[in-house]
């Protein structure tokens, strides 16, 4: 839980909550061609007393540079959470068996899998229904707008015809497989997305059978599991169990069955009237997500919309949330945010940072007919707590900061930045020659932002109010206890 604390004077340099005690040696955070030093673990001083921090901030900056201006409107609220703020060393961790079992639980266990890497790759009847569900969907956006159809009525005959053709059942596509009435779809393999094509691999397997994931066997390569292969509940499933620097530990489950692009906005009101309430949403949610590590709680949820049907009809159909789940601190919670384009600190050219590793954080998407999508990635472990109640810089400092180099965000034209709320919470942070990360407290701020068009003119109020609701991005992360920039697509 957060609450805003009422701004009094900023002169004096304070501490989270009245009842947090003053180190008398404040943890230090270093950046650039610094280490890192060690945490420690401070003494409590006799005089506590609060941060102090606005309960919300109305301002706004202007700025040129070569002929590009940067716009920036804060209308914020300021949040902060009421326990102490600590620091902590953290090491990656695997995705346990457990995990990935209670996650087939919560989805459903009575699908079989398949391993798309050993079985026959091919269109099931319920494959291309869902195909020819999209192409009517768009020929008939085309109708209303009196366009020509003939292109998609040539493709539903096509369609039609491979439908009729194609196997209903894993028993039927071996039958046909075995007799050479159907062919297997060959999949390239092998190289990753910078691979020539002379490095893929042809891989075509003539048989789908099932497979069953062990806890001997779950965590021996990268799996891409398909759920009940076939029917109407299809469903995939990507396992990678194991750190290794060349791809973080991720469990990716999605429904497949659905012809729906999702879309996310912040702006909830869109939920109104919508059969599923939030609080019924984050409590599914929570069942699978305590399911999966205890240690992560519910943080913040965003809409999500059908966007097919918004790209189509300019419609905006709810479908579900989607609820952000991360790392609990001895009471304050790791910030989920995505970078927004701003200046970011960088990294010194001699200094050897760990290998580029997304921040851990669990997203579950729900809907009225339950869970829909779950993506956990880079699980962590908490190897020490350096020191327990971090000393921070006044918040007049961090908004210096953040009014210095909010400015210089880089554009291709003319930017309004919106900012919504500034957040203090917790980040994982590299630390140079080390396989171990830091968590630290960082300020963010969250909001929105639009480029001005090259080819239709607006107004700069027009612009304001064109600026989406993108859920959790952050336009600058400020290091809270020394006041570095931290890049949060570099992580440090």
């Amino acid at each position: 839980m957060t609450r805003r604390i009422t701004f009094m004077a900023l002169a004096a340099v304070t501490l989270l909550s009245g009842c947090q005690a003053t180190p008398e040696t404040p943890a230090v955070a270093g950046k650039g061609g610094e280490y890192i030093e060690t945490m420690v673990d401070a003494e409590s001083a006799d005089d506590a007393s609060a941060y102090e921090a606005p309960e919300s901030l109305e301002y706004e900056l202007d700025h040129e540079i070569q002929g590009v201006r940067t716009h920036v409107r804060v209308s914020a609220d300021v949040l902060v959470p009421e326990a102490s703020v600590s620091v902590a060393t953290v090491s990656p961790a695997d995705i346990s068996f457990d995990a990935v079992r209670e996650l087939l639980n919560a989805v459903g266990s009575d699908r079989p899998l398949y391993d798309m890497d050993t079985c026959a790759v091919v269109e099931f009847k319920s494959d291309i229904q869902r195909q020819i569900d999209s192409c009517e969907q768009e020929m008939a956006a085309a109708q209303a707008e009196g366009a020509d159809t003939s292109f998609y009525t040539d493709m539903l005959s096509q369609l039609y015809q491979a439908q009729a053709a194609a196997p209903d059942s894993v028993e039927d596509a071996n039958a046909m497989l075995a007799s050479g009435q159907l062919q297997p779809i060959t999949v390239l393999t092998g190289g990753g997305l910078m691979s020539t094509p002379d490095e893929a691999t042809a891989v075509t397997n003539d048989r789908i059978e099932p497979f069953e994931l062990t806890a001997e066997n779950y965590d021996d390569k990268y799996y891409h599991l398909i759920l009940g292969m076939g029917t109407a509940q299809t469903a995939t499933l990507t396992l990678n169990a194991r750190y290794d620097s060349d791809m973080p530990q991720i469990m990716e489950y999605t429904d497949t069955s659905a012809t729906v692009a999702p879309m996310y906005t912040s702006d909830l009101n869109i939920m109104d009237g919508f059969p599923l309430s939030l609080e019924d949403a984050v409590s599914s949610a929570e069942t699978a997500a305590r399911s999966i590590d205890p240690g992560l709680r519910y943080y913040d949820a965003a809409a999500v919309i059908d966007g097919l049907r918004a790209a189509e009809d300019n419609e905006t159909v709810p479908i579900g949330y989607q609820l952000f789940f991360t790392r609990d601190y001895n009471g304050v919670q790791a910030t989920y945010a995505v970078p927004g384009g701003a200046p970011d600190g960088g990294g010194p050219s001699d200094a050897v940072y760990s290998e580029d590793y997304p921040q851990e954080a669990l997203m579950i998407v729900v809907t009225e007919k339950g869970i829909f999508s779950v993506s956990y990635s880079a699980p962590q472990t908490v190897s020490a707590v350096e020191t327990e109640n971090a000393s921070l810089l006044p918040f007049e400092e961090v908004k210096r900061i953040f009014d210095q180099n909010i400015v210089l965000t880089r554009s291709s034209g003319d930017l309004y930045i919106r900012i919504d709320h500034v957040r203090l919470g917790m980040m994982r942070i590299a630390q140079p020659n080390s396989q171990d990360f830091l968590v630290v407290p960082v300020w963010d701020f969250i909001g929105g932002s639009i480029t001005e068009s090259e080819f239709t003119e607006h107004s700069d109020e027009d612009y304001w109010n064109m600026i989406p609701d993108n859920p959790n991005v952050s336009y600058l992360t400020v290091n809270a206890i020394n006041g570095a920039v931290i890049s949060r697509s570099l992580g440090y």
